[in-house]
């Protein structure tokens, strides 16, 4: 690597970090209220430590949606932030809050009948109860999600990522106050085990939210931006702009977030044991994962930035160093979890059947690790280029068509178990991350050949 490559290289890698590190944080303590309530839950019992998991697992599958939708708020500010477009951002920002309305109605909705799905999965009969009505207390969270997202994708697209991290700062201790409170009943309140942590979840959600509003309202930064007067009515064609947008994005979440939950229901016609064993893993790898998003959410304000300032070339740039740093944090990820798989098991249960079969999977895990950081990223850096289309369809292909029924395959056709059902999530993430990482090489090098051709 020639001298002024590396500077520039080491230049971006400071720019990146500064903006993806308070994210990464940010991702940390927002997943961190399901870590606390599978922390607890491990200690009331298998059945409802089964049920946190598959509930938190739906859940996030709503979440995940909602976020898609309402994430492309980040780009298309970056974009005009890029240009010095002010009155762009204020009318992105009120169009995506008329849109949050209509998608926190939808995901309310979504969070009261996503559980019919376990029935259809054959899972363990005592543990849908536990998670439908988990379900119906968690949904009235959603409306505070959306309003939290259009408001914090603002400030992103913006490069302003600090106040997330700290409103999260302040929020994790109420949470795991509350959580502590609710789910073992203490302080004269009765023991609510599962129903404790939905509400805990949702108490915190609107206080972030609330916290939130009022910081994008107050701050000297977004004055100018007079973000809340002449408010402006709907517009469908905005509205339609960013749901074009949006749509894509939430369906390549939704289709990553079902494979996950289609392996987890798998997991749950195997028995209560094989279901918290897998959802003790898939807690500590979502909160690994979260390093990676964290980043991928800096890479698409950082690409979109770019197309906004100087072109397509620089966001080229900036993608290959993004995907770069992710894939070096995942492979230290993945030795981490080789060294000291019973270590990371133990801060979750003690249940000597539970540790075995986890202790096995986390194995397994350490070996998506690469592959989950590059598809990832790469779809961040797409995201920053406002290509959301064809990376919805190369996930379904991966995750559907080879991911599924590989793991039905092997681990219910061939009962090879827990091991098995986990060998086709790691196909189907890798195949994932060859297409998508492939895709931002092909399509930053075609508009980078363009404009190169134009200037």
């Amino acid at each position: 690597m020639t001298k002024p490559v590396f500077i520039k290289v080491k230049k971006e890698l400071k720019l990146l970090l500064a903006l993806g590190i308070p994210l990464v944080v940010t991702q940390l303590l927002q997943v961190s209220y399901g870590f606390v309530a599978i922390i607890m839950m491990g200690r009331v019992g298998t059945l409802e430590l089964a049920a946190i998991g598959l509930g938190t697992s739906l859940w996030v599958m709503v979440f995940l949606a909602t976020l898609g939708v309402l994430m492309v708020v980040s780009p298309v500010v970056a974009r005009d932030f890029g240009a010095k477009r002010s009155e762009s951002i204020r009318e992105t920002f009120q169009q995506g809050l008329w849109l949050s309305s209509l998608v926190a109605l939808v995901s309310w909705w979504m969070m009261r009948h996503v559980g019919v799905v376990m029935s259809l999965m054959s899972v363990d009969a005592a543990v849908i109860p536990l998670v439908e009505s988990y379900l119906k207390i968690a949904s009235w969270g959603m409306p505070s999600v959306c309003l939290y997202f259009v408001c914090r994708f603002l400030c992103e697209g913006m490069g302003n990522v600090r106040p997330m991290m700290l409103i999260q700062l302040l929020i994790l201790p109420i949470n795991i106050f509350i959580s502590w409170t609710l789910i073992f009943g203490k302080l004269g309140f009765p023991a609510l085990a599962v129903n404790g942590a939905a509400l805990a979840g949702i108490i915190c959600l609107w206080l972030t939210a609330g916290l939130m509003l009022i910081y994008v309202a107050k701050a000297d930064q977004y004055h100018h931006l007079k973000l809340f007067s002449d408010f402006a009515r709907p517009r469908l064609s905005d509205i339609g702009k960013l749901a074009r947008l949006g749509l894509p994005v939430a369906g390549l979440l939704i289709l990553e977030s079902s494979f996950f939950n289609a392996i987890a229901l798998m997991m749950g016609s195997l028995g209560q044991i094989a279901l918290a064993a897998h959802n003790v893993v898939m807690n500590y790898v979502t909160l690994i994962f979260m390093v990676p998003v964290g980043l991928a959410n800096a890479l698409m304000v950082r690409v979109g930035q770019a197309v906004g300032e100087s072109g397509v070339v620089e966001a080229r740039f900036r993608g290959l160093v993004g995907i770069g740093v992710a894939s070096g944090a995942m492979t230290v990820s993945a030795l981490v979890i080789v060294m000291f798989p019973q270590a990371i098991i133990g801060l979750y249960v003690a249940d000597p059947a539970v540790v075995a079969i986890a202790s096995m999977l986390l194995v397994c895990a350490a070996l998506f690790q690469l592959s989950d950081g590059i598809q990832i990223t790469s779809a961040g850096a797409l995201r920053g280029l406002q290509d959301t289309n064809v990376p919805m369809f190369i996930s379904g292909a991966a995750y559907w068509l080879v991911g599924v029924p590989t793991s039905w395959w092997l681990g219910i056709y061939l009962e090879r178990g827990p091991f098995g059902l986990w060998l086709g999530l790691i196909l189907g993430l890798t195949v994932g991350a060859a297409l998508l990482g492939g895709r931002f090489l092909l399509k930053s090098g075609h508009l980078a050949r363009r404009q190169r051709l134009e200037s």
